[in-house]
């Protein structure tokens, strides 16, 4: 998967919440992807929040021709767990 891909789609929680939107994400020094942050909350860009996902925390998968972004995070843990600031 290209990293432009990843770029602006949705992150949705176990339960379909829309979490936020991935605006960007972080290597380590092999080059594997360490960290996806994801923009939280705001309204069009104003007032969110970026908070760094692990990649772990992500599954991938299909929507029809779309890529679909999960994670068992909710909103409200993300913008309130400050291991992830």
């Amino acid at each position: 998967m290209s990293g432009a891909a990843l770029i602006g789609k949705t992150v949705k929680s176990a339960a379909n919440e829309s979490i936020g939107k991935i605006s960007d994400y972080y290597l380590d020094a092999s080059g594997a992807v360490k960290l996806v942050v994801v923009s939280v909350g705001g309204f069009l860009g104003v007032g969110s929040k970026e908070v760094g996902v692990p990649w772990t925390d992500l599954k991938f998968g299909r929507d029809g021709n779309s890529i679909r972004v999960l994670t068992n995070w909710t909103k409200d843990s993300l913008k309130s767990d400050a291991r992830l600031q």
